[in-house]
């Protein structure tokens, strides 16, 4: 019984690298990667923006989706599991914090951020995404997704050839925008472009979440659980920094110095976080103190505000009136991708940190028995209690009814590996064809 002991014991010591080096890996690789992913959507040309408008749209509810499970998966249980009394209550007090401080920039601000006014009963444009009506004006300033006209040398003839028409398809236009009112229920227009609230709310979520997260890698005892949690942080926060990328690029007017400052601070957080778990020293009365658990529940409503108020209803009314009628469909799977693809990331990552915890040093109790052979004292592992632990961790590992066992932790595993290495060439594909210039640049 000894013997095994110390031969266990031995092994982790063989085993373990120093940690304090193993976190400033940590440090290095969240930083640097979440630095490097945020940063690839400002590569691509803006002309290649132009020419694939409806990938970027899918781009942005592929992030959409992230942003959905990141709040409702991941961060609402954890918050659920710290914060016993009216978590819920304290999570959609951050869903309306962002939507009060949004109404209030434009509220305050003014013409600056003006929301596009129109009058509803005007006809929708058919390609609602490139035209917009006269005397409309873009929110801030900014002609996203507009073309300017030109006013052509006509005669009276023609002039009033054009006019009649005009006003023909006019009629037209609203036959089909009154058909469409019908089944939708609403006008489409597209949300104002730019919300400082909401990119405000976005940066701060996400930047908050990092530090916490890091703090969870930077108070771990040994290398082996910093790598593991590292392995399994790392899997979705690149993910959400690229999704972040594509979200703050596609803003009008995004200049390139704005948005490498908000990927700084996103990556900064991890790096914060791991650095304060390291100067952390009592886990359960510093990690565990109700007031970052409120703030965790804050950042998980604003990411749910920045997803339901902000990108989809812009997306959405960007390509509902488009000639391209399986938009909406396309966009209806990129969210679900991005929904499943941080599901199973989520699943993933508790349960690994859920497997690693019967190994914890406080879930191992000790009883003093007397050493027959010197007639001393000694302090023991409680064997018993020790099993019946293990037994707690397997039965309860909060995982779904259906992935406990092992077999299907290695399908769901592998299949979460098969999908991102799917997405990953298609995103590398994408990005050829957005990066390098093409012959028909042009064209546009």
């Amino acid at each position: 019984m000894d013997l095994t002991t110390e031969r266990t014991r031995g092994l982790i010591h063989a085993l373990q690298m120093d940690k304090d080096n193993t976190k400033i890996l940590a440090m290095l690789a969240l930083g640097g990667g979440s630095l490097i992913f945020g940063l690839l959507p400002a590569f691509f040309t803006r002309t290649n923006r132009r020419r694939q408008p409806l990938i970027i749209s899918n781009l942005l509810c592929f992030g959409a989706g992230v942003l959905l499970a990141t709040s409702l998966i991941h961060m609402l249980p954890e918050v659920r599991e710290k914060l016993p009394n009216y978590p819920e209550l304290i999570f959609c007090g951050g869903f309306f914090m962002v939507y009060v401080a949004d109404e209030l920039l434009h509220l305050i601000c003014g013409e600056a951020i003006r929301h596009t006014h129109t009058d509803i009963s005007a006809p929708p444009r058919r390609h609602s995404n490139t035209h917009q009506h006269d005397g409309a004006r873009p929110c801030g300033g900014h002609n996203y997704g507009a073309m300017s006209e030109t006013q052509s040398l006509l005669d009276d003839s023609s002039e009033h050839y054009v006019r009649q028409e005009e006003t023909i398809r006019q009629i037209e236009e609203r036959a089909d925008a009154e058909a469409n009112s019908r089944i939708c229920h609403t006008n489409h227009r597209e949300p104002c472009e730019q919300s400082l609230a909401g990119h405000a709310g976005l940066l701060f979520a996400l930047s908050l979440h990092s530090i916490l997260e890091g703090i969870a890698v930077g108070v771990q005892d040994t290398s082996a659980k910093v790598l593991l949690l590292l392995g399994a942080v790392a899997c979705h926060k690149f993910v959400v920094g690229f999704c972040l990328g594509v979200e703050l690029s596609s803003t009008p007017g995004a200049r390139f110095r704005n948005q490498l400052l908000a990927i700084l601070i996103f990556s900064f957080g991890s790096i914060l976080g791991i650095g304060i778990g390291m100067a952390i020293v009592d886990l359960k009365t510093v990690y565990d103190t109700p007031a970052l658990q409120v703030l965790q529940a804050l950042a998980g409503g604003t990411l749910l505000y920045v997803t339901v108020c902000e990108v989809l209803p812009r997306e959405k009314a960007r390509w509902h009136l488009s000639d391209r009628k399986y938009a909406g469909i396309t966009q209806c799977l990129s969210v679900l991708i991005g929904f499943g693809t941080m599901t199973m990331l989520s699943i993933f990552m508790n349960h690994s940190i859920n497997a690693d915890s019967p190994q914890l040093p406080e879930n191992i109790n000790y009883v003093t028995n007397i050493n027959p052979e010197s007639k001393q004292l000694e302090n023991v592992v409680d064997l018993s209690a020790l099993k019946e632990k293990q037994r707690h961790f397997q039965k309860d590992d909060g995982l779904p009814i259906f992935l406990k066992g092992g077999p299907m932790d290695r399908v769901l595993v592998g299949l979460t590996f098969i999908l991102v290495a799917l997405g990953l060439l298609r995103t590398a594909n994408f990005y050829v064809g957005m990066i390098l210039p093409s012959n028909d640049s042009n064209k546009d």
